[in-house]
């Protein structure tokens, strides 16, 4: 499954949890609500904003948003890590990705080989 905040962005606090352990985990030391969701491993998901105001029926959708997973294609002879600091995007998921991936950000990929953060 995959524990989120309620209230977040850009994937921080977002988290793909494999065992009941590590669900039970993420729930003590989550600081804010939290949602879990199946996961679900397709690589493209979108986010639909719906606004619906207490004293209105109907609501509209003032947004959608496709969401892209972080990407990296080897060289070769640079690790993941290195990889990653060249995308100006990725820089913010950094610290957390070493969190989580520590050893795996230090492997180097086969030139050609692409490796999505939803597969880590």
């Amino acid at each position: 499954m995959i524990g989120k905040p309620d209230v977040g962005g850009k994937g921080r606090g977002v988290k793909k949890l494999c065992t009941i352990h590590e669900a039970l985990e993420y729930a003590a030391e989550s600081k804010v609500d939290f949602l879990l969701q199946e996961f679900v491993p397709y690589i493209n998901e979108a986010g639909i904003f719906y606004c619906c105001f207490p004293d209105q029926p109907k609501g509209f959708i003032s947004g959608i948003v496709a969401k892209e997973f972080l990407k990296v294609k080897g060289d070769g002879y640079s690790t993941i890590e290195e990889l990653l600091q060249k995308e100006k995007r990725f820089i913010l998921q950094l610290p957390s990705l070493r969190n989580l991936h520590k050893e795996k950000l230090q492997q180097v990929l086969k030139r050609m080989k692409i490796i999505c953060s939803c597969l880590m």
